[in-house]
Formats: structure tokens, C-alpha cells, sequence
């Protein structure tokens, strides 16, 4: 179950006494019959004053009302993943970006009462260690909550204070691909981390996460840090796909590929500094040759392959050669694991046909001449 931290006035909000350090556990919601921990539910809810005793809506929103107060009141720039399953969602920053908040939640935090408290940081230290508490210490908000990560660790066993040397970045859909790829990572010894990208043009954009939870959230090895679960690739993708001339604006074809392809590339843009900041060695993706996309195809690939070692990174493709979706659905139950899952959709997507070798041509040229020089160019480094 995913735990929460809520920072406000310069402590924490948090539960009264389920567990030693009062995280918060955000409960399982059931939209269409489908359970999942979901912290945007539960911080709307919070941050709207519908929450209940039990953690449910005190009230029935339709669709239109929960939508509005999502939008508004869920800011996920403001969520910060400190351990697997564990959050702070930063009250205090939002304030500082966004004081007309200020009053809003004023009267939140004055009514709560159950199951939820108010603690200072000062509280959530090693209850075992000996500590002189003054009244000047316990009401000196001005505790330096920059120490905060380290009082933290105390109680929790902080993973990656160092990338390991099979830590692998995979490109996630939630679909059956990119989920039976991070499987087959998974067995040949990665420990497989999850990023998922925003184009711009998705629907169900919260269902590669919803997958996760479902599929691999209480299993070692897997990890989905929620700053990952949407990066954004919209003015990326709009800036490399305008690159297309214009005169071939009339073959509908090779427009959509070009679109699916300039897409591709800025995820890969952005995955590729992830990757270099935080020091994976490993870039993984769910890409399939008989999905017939060319970027799908083996003289991309080669091409991909080629600009990830030119950055010093391995890129892996897991399921490059599964011919059909019958066959991951009987390696996914073959596995232990459910063949239910839940996808992203891109609503400017076209399904791909065959294509000639002129199409190819045009195809790589475009990436040879366009996208991968673009790509250089934003990730500062040239190639051997």
C-alpha cells in the first residue's frame, strides 16, 4: 500500500497511530471494479474536504465535478517519491508558487480531526534515540526541514543511494509489450524502472501507472517513481515533427510514420538525459517488428542502438521478435501475472501497413538527416 507524507506550515500531516511513523496509507479505490492505490484520489480528496473517516468521498461527484477538482486541486509537480511506495506531497511549496491557495487551505487543515494529525518533524525521529525536547525546540517551526530526507531514514530502507550496474530505464506503455518486456528484464536480472511519456495527444494518460500498481507494485524489483509517470514530450515532438517538409504533406502514409517516429525520438531525447543524469546503463523499450511501424524495424533499431552507445548506454528490446499478442498473453499467465492491462493511447496514432523500400529510404533519411543531428544537438555530445 503507497504511503504518504502531507508537509504543511512546516510539519507534516499525517495518521494518528496505524504505524510508527504515522505515514498515511492511501487506500485502494475501486473506479469501474478495478482496485488500485491512487495518491491524485486521495490528495483531491483531501485537498477538497470530501474525505471521510474511512479515506472514501464524503460525497457523490459526477464525472464533471471530479474532473474540475482534479484538475485544480491534484498538482503532481508538488508529489516527491522518497522510497519505493513513499511520498510527500509539499502543501508548503504549492503555497510559495501558488499563494491564492493560502486561505483554501487554511480551513482544510482547521478541520481536521480523523484519522489524521498534525506533527512536526522533530516528532519523527528514532523514538529510540535519547533526545531533549524544550518547548522551544518542539515549537520552533523554523527546524530545518532540509534535514528532513535524513530523519526519514531512520525508519526507511532508502533504495538506490547508488544506481546499480543492472538498474534498466524501460519506455512504458502499460500495454502488453512494454509490461512483458519489463518481465523479461526482470528474469535476466535487471531491476526494471519504469518511465512514461506525455506527448501531448494521450488519453488515459494515468494507466501505465494504474498497470504498474496492478501488475508489479508490490514486487521487488520493479519501480515507477511518480516524477517518471508523465514526461512531458509535447514541444519536443511538435519541434522535430515540424521539421517534415511540407510538400509531402499529401502522402497520408509516410506523414503518420514521420509523426511516429519525430514522437519516438523526443521520448528518446528525454529518456537519454534521464538516463545520463541519473546513471542507468540500461534503456529498454516494447517495440515489435510485426507491428509493422518503421520505427519498429530493424534499420531504426540498428540506428537507436547506435545513438544510445554513442551515450554510453545499452539499449535492450525485450520483445523485438514476439510475432503476436496471443503469445505475450500466454507468456504473461505463463509468468504468473495477469494479461489484463491498461494503456495509454496516443488519438493521433494510425495503425502502419507494409511498406516499400522507397518508403524505408525516405523514412531513414528523415532520422539520418534530421532527427538524429536534432538529437545531438540537445544532448551535447557528439558521436565517436
Amino acid at each position: 500500500m503507497t504511503k504518504l507524507l502531507i508537509k504543511y506550515q512546516d510539519s507534516y500531516i499525517c495518521e494518528k497511530s496505524r504505524n510508527e511513523i504515522n505515514f498515511i496509507n492511501i487506500p485502494m479505490y475501486y473506479p469501474n471494479n478495478e482496485p488500485f492505490s491512487n495518491l491524485s484520489i486521495f490528495i483531491t480528496l483531501f485537498a477538497t474536504n470530501h474525505l471521510s473517516p474511512d479515506y472514501s468521498s464524503n460525497k457523490k461527484l459526477n464525472e464533471i465535478e471530479w474532473s474540475t477538482l482534479f484538475e485544480e486541486y491534484f498538482l503532481p509537480e508538488y508529489l516527491k517519491e522518497v522510497d519505493k511506495d513513499t511520498y510527500i506531497y509539499d502543501i508548503d511549496q504549492l503555497l510559495k508558487d501558488y499563494p491564492t491557495y493560502k486561505e483554501h487551505y487554511e480551513s482544510i487543515a482547521s478541520s481536521l480531526t480523523f484519522p489524521l494529525t498534525i506533527k512536526h518533524p522533530v516528532e519523527l525521529r528514532n523514538k529510540e534515540e535519547t533526545l531533549e525536547l524544550t518547548e522551544e525546540t518542539l515549537y520552533d517551526w523554523r527546524y530545518p526541514l532540509t534535514t528532513i530526507n535524513n530523519e526519514l531514514e531512520r525508519f526507511i530502507d532508502k533504495r538506490h543511494k547508488e544506481r546499480t550496474d543492472n538498474d534498466c530505464l524501460l519506455l512504458y506503455s502499460g500495454g502488453k509489450d512494454s509490461t512483458l518486456a519489463a518481465i523479461r528484464l526482470y528474469n535476466s536480472g535487471y531491476n526494471v524502472h519504469f518511465i512514461h511519456f506525455d506527448n501531448g495527444h494521450m488519453r488515459d494518460q494515468d494507466k501505465p501507472y494504474l498497470t504498474f500498481q496492478e501488475t508489479f507494485g508490490q514486487k521487488d524489483g520493479f519501480y515507477f517513481d511518480y516524477e517518471l509517470n508523465s514526461v512531458n514530450t509535447k514541444e519536443l515532438f511538435e519541434e522535430y515533427f515540424n521539421e517534415w517538409p511540407t510538400a509531402l504533406e499529401d502522402d497520408p502514409f509516410l506523414l503518420s510514420e514521420i509523426r511516429c517516429l519525430s514522437c519516438r525520438m523526443a521520448m528518446y531525447t528525454k529518456v537519454l538525459q534521464i538516463a545520463k543524469e541519473r546513471g542507468y546503463k540500461y534503456i529498454a523499450e516494447g517495440a515489435r517488428i510485426s507491428q509493422k511501424f518503421m520505427l519498429e524495424q530493424l534499420p531504426i533499431i540498428s540506428r537507436l542502438k547506435d545513438l544510445a552507445s554513442s551515450y554510453g548506454i545499452k539499449l535492450i528490446f525485450p520483445v523485438l521478435y514476439v510475432d503476436d499478442d496471443q503469445q505475450e498473453i500466454e507468456e504473461l499467465l505463463a509468468n504468473g501475472y495477469s494479461s489484463k492491462t491498461w494503456e495509454s493511447k496516443c488519438l493521433i496514432g494510425k495503425p502502419a501497413k507494409d511498406k516499400s523500400q522507397e518508403d524505408e529510404r525516405v523514412i531513414t533519411d528523415y532520422y539520418d538527416t534530421v532527427l538524429e543531428p536534432a538529437i545531438q544537438k540537445k544532448l551535447k555530445y557528439k558521436k565517436d
